[in-house]
């Protein structure tokens, strides 16, 4: 109860400014991560040589590296800033397809270790890494894809005009 008598809102951090911060970073991690995604398909296609060794092999290592980290902590902060579990909580019918799109995290994060680790073995070549980096970023891309379809039904579900 507040002094005047009425009852006091349940907290809610979604309405904070603090909260409104979080999802912009995200936003904007999310912007860098393509950005960088975007950059090294780029300098994929220019290298040549072994990918063991050499300016290439160590230039598309680090990037690579980089990225990784980008993305577990995108991954992270957008866990812990929770979009898809506001989203539910406006439509809870949508909680297995939820449950699916977080767990893909890992998966992706799989998927891009695949690449870096191709990028190392000793018989593979610049085109065996091409393809598992691209195999990672269309399913990035599907993952993205489905996580705001999932948000964006779970609001229109909330002002009245889904399903």
């Amino acid at each position: 109860m507040t002094t005047s008598g009425h009852p006091t809102a349940p907290y809610d951090p979604s309405s904070t400014a603090e909260h409104v911060q979080e999802i912009r970073r995200v936003h904007r991690q999310h912007a860098d991560i393509v950005r960088h995604i975007n950059d090294l398909a780029e300098r994929l296609e220019s290298v040549s040589g072994p990918t063991r060794e050499g300016q290439g092999h160590f230039d598309v290592a680090g990037r690579l590296g980089r990225l990784q980290e980008e993305i577990a902590q995108h991954f992270a902060d957008e866990e812990r800033v929770g979009f898809v579990p506001k989203a539910l909580k406006r439509a809870p019918q949508l909680s297995e397809r939820a449950s699916r799109i977080i767990s893909q995290h890992d998966l992706l994060r799989l998927g891009l270790a695949h690449a870096i680790d191709t990028l190392g073995l000793e018989h593979s070549s610049w085109e065996d890494v091409r393809r598992d980096f691209e195999s990672f970023t269309v399913a990035l891309r599907e993952h993205e894809r489905r996580e705001n379809e999932l948000i964006n039904e779970a609001m229109l579900d909330d002002l009245g005009g889904g399903g």
